[in-house]
């Protein structure tokens, strides 16, 4: 029957993809996804998101819940029970109906912890398609333009969708017990809809993320409430990840790490940075069909000292430094790499001593990650090298920033930040020395804080620049 339940959560995958429970005993089934993919499919995927079914999302969310392994067993019995007195049921059927059940208990369980985090009485918290609502519900959906798509939690626990019409079945897989929908349609506009479901609060702690236009609506209200900003309930939630959503960036992670010889391989005299990126975008989607890339940074020469340049048409000369930054999604987990390549021996005879620093600083900052360290003193770490090194002006920002469901999200390695590290957090290590105009140096590994010190999610960064 376990391997049942595997294989109806594989029917549901996008594009008939197998998708695979991201507790630690299957992440290694990654590898068994096909990858045989029509021309057509592999071009539209290259670097832009895939549509998902709402069963489909459901499911992801599911995987990198943190469940244990004696809780799915459970499950997995539960199911098994259900099949020998439910003969009219497919097996794989009631596998899915416990997968749903389970997500929506997870769901519910989120969503309490959010509303305990509400601090003012009869307070509410609004949010629309973004990060945080994946995280409470597994929804997500990026159409919902000028239409307001948002859930309401309150204080007390209950809960309302506000959902355009054309979005009801999108979000129906998504509800919990209790939730009311508030369905609107163009004709009607969301203003009533909005107003019935704040109406009475005295404070929304408002999506940071959402068009400024629906917070201008939500104040333009009569007797509208105080607005604050969402993060102050969800940044605690969302800062520490558990085992499961650790796994699941490890899977991340490896799809990067095993493209890293590939994407230096790219490098070569002559090739546009665009058609770099274009060739390491089709290389991750080989890799690993169910995830999408996120971003990819191609710099080569002078660009390369331009610490987020936007890919261009310059092809690559001789003697380039290249800094190659990407990563991709996968079940909703992010990863994110920087390797500096060269193509054949650096032209310019100071690279060399610029990456030996730059590595050397990366060293210096993992060394000093353990809980209840200051994240300024990770970036000081980083930092005081460099400066010792003759290059403090040229290292311009900061060591690290935390990585999840985003790809810059808390906490942040930077100067000013007193936040005491805690086991659980995850972030990057990226030091980076920048020549104007001439080139620059950037390396990045995704570290996690442990009970005792540090692990890192990505294979190390080189010693020495690779050609």
């Amino acid at each position: 029957m376990g391997d049942g339940l595997i294989a109806a959560v594989g029917t549901l995958g996008p594009g008939g993809r197998p998708l695979v429970p991201h507790h630690r005993g299957n992440l290694e089934r990654r590898k068994a996804v096909p990858a045989v993919r029509s021309d057509r499919s592999a071009r539209r995927s290259l670097c832009t998101p895939r549509p998902r079914t709402p069963t489909s999302y459901l499911l992801i969310f599911y995987l990198v819940l943190p469940l244990s392994a004696s809780r799915i067993g459970k499950e997995v019995g539960a199911a098994k029970a259900e099949e020998t007195t439910s003969g009219f049921l497919f097996p794989a059927f009631v596998s899915l109906i416990n997968f749903v059940q389970t997500l929506h208990a997870q769901t519910e369980l989120r969503l309490a912890r959010a509303a305990a985090r509400l601090p003012d009485p009869g307070s509410a918290l609004l949010l629309t398609p973004g990060a945080d609502l994946w995280y409470l519900t597994g929804f997500e959906h990026s159409h919902a333009g000028e239409r307001l798509l948002a859930l309401v939690l309150r204080q007390d626990g209950s809960s309302d969708w506000i959902v355009p019409a054309m979005n009801v079945p999108q979000v129906e897989p998504h509800r919990v017990a209790g939730q009311a929908l508030r369905a609107w349609t163009d004709a009607e506009t969301f203003g009533p809809a909005l107003a019935a479901a704040v109406r009475g609060t005295p404070t929304v702690y408002f999506d940071e993320e959402a068009r400024a236009g629906f917070l201008l609506d939500l104040l333009a209200l009569p007797n509208a409430p105080a607005a604050r900003r969402s993060g102050e309930i969800l940044r605690g939630l969302r800062l520490c990840k558990d085992t499961a959503e650790l796994a699941a960036m490890r899977a991340s992670a490896r799809v990067v790490d095993d493209a890293i010889p590939e994407a230096v391989a790219f490098c070569r005299a002559g090739r546009t940075e665009l058609e770099i990126a274009a060739d390491l975008c089709a290389a991750l989607v080989r890799r690993a069909p169910a995830a999408t890339v996120a971003f990819t940074i191609v710099a080569g020469g002078p660009h390369s000292a331009l610490p987020h340049h936007e890919t261009g048409i310059r092809p690559l000369e001789p003697g380039d430094v290249v800094i190659l930054d990407f990563g991709v999604r996968l079940h909703g987990y992010l990863s994110d790499i920087t390797v500096t390549c060269s193509v054949g021996d650096p032209r310019d005879p100071e690279v060399s001593r610029v990456y030996r620093t730059v590595w050397e600083a990366q060293q210096q900052a993992i060394a000093a990650i353990r809980p209840g360290v200051p994240c300024r003193d990770v970036d000081a770490a980083a930092r005081s090298h460099i400066q010792a090194a003759g290059y403090g002006e040229q290292f311009l920002h900061r060591t690290g920033h935390g990585l999840g469901i985003q790809v810059h999200e808390p906490p942040y390695l930077v100067g000013n930040n007193d936040e005491l590290l805690e086991e659980g957090m995850v972030f990057s290590i990226e030091p980076g020395i920048y020549l104007a105009d001439r080139f620059g140096v950037r390396l990045e590994v995704i570290a996690s804080v442990t009970a005792d010190g540090v692990a890192l999610l990505n294979a190390p960064s080189a010693a020495d620049i690779r050609t």
